[in-house]
C-alpha cells in the first residue's frame, strides 16, 4: 500500500523494493501495489481544481497538525523512521502549510474524468501496475459534492480503468 505524500518517483522506488521483497518471499509475481488517493472529479477543469485546491490541502494540513508531523520531537527519538520524519518536519516548517498542501493536491487525482484518466495513467506509466482506494469526501467537504465527484467518477472514469491492462502485471 502506498499513500500520494512524496513524489511519485520516490515512491516507485519503494514500491520496486516492496516487488522485490514479495516476490522473493512468496516465489511469484507482487500484486498491484493499492495506492491511496483523493479525489476529485467534475465536469467543470476549473470547478475541479479550485475544489482540490481548497479541500485536499485542507485535509493535509489537518494531518499535518494531528499527527504533530512538523514538530520538533522528532530529532529526540533519533534513528529509523524517526530520522526520516525529523527530516520531513524540517522541510515541512520551511516550505510552509500552503506550499505544502499545494503538493500533496498535485499528487492527487482531480479534474475532468478525462484529466482523472490522464493522471491516474500517469501514476501507473512511473509506480506500475496499482489498484486504487479512492477517499472522495475529506476536509469538510459538502456531502452532496462528494457524492457529485464518486458518482462521476464511477461513471465515466471507472470502467474506463477496469478495461486497462495494468502495466507489468500478468494476472494469474
Amino acid at each position: 500500500m502506498t499513500f500520494a505524500i512524496g513524489p511519485w518517483e520516490t515512491r516507485a522506488k519503494e514500491i520496486d523494493i516492496w516487488r522485490g521483497h514479495y516476490e522473493r518471499e512468496q516465489g511469484k509475481q507482487a500484486p498491484p501495489t493499492s495506492a491511496n488517493l483523493f479525489v476529485i472529479c467534475d465536469k467543470d477543469a476549473g470547478k475541479a481544481r479550485d475544489m482540490s485546491y481548497k479541500y485536499m490541502s485542507d485535509y493535509w494540513k489537518s494531518a499535518m497538525a494531528h499527527y504533530e508531523m512538523t514538530g520538533d520531537h522528532f530529532a529526540k527519538k533519533g534513528g529509523g523512521a524517526y530520522d526520516f520524519y525529523h527530516e520531513s518536519a524540517k522541510y515541512a516548517r520551511e516550505a510552509g502549510d500552503d506550499k505544502m498542501g499545494e503538493a500533496f493536491t498535485d499528487l492527487q487525482i482531480w479534474g475532468t474524468p478525462e484529466q482523472c484518466l490522464e493522471k491516474i495513467e500517469g501514476i501507473q506509466d512511473i509506480i506500475g501496475a496499482m489498484d486504487i482506494n479512492c477517499s472522495f469526501s475529506f476536509a469538510g467537504m459538502p456531502y452532496d459534492y462528494a457524492k457529485q465527484s464518486l458518482t462521476l467518477f464511477s461513471e465515466k472514469v471507472v470502467p474506463v480503468v477496469q478495461q486497462w491492462e495494468a502495466p507489468g502485471y500478468k494476472a494469474a
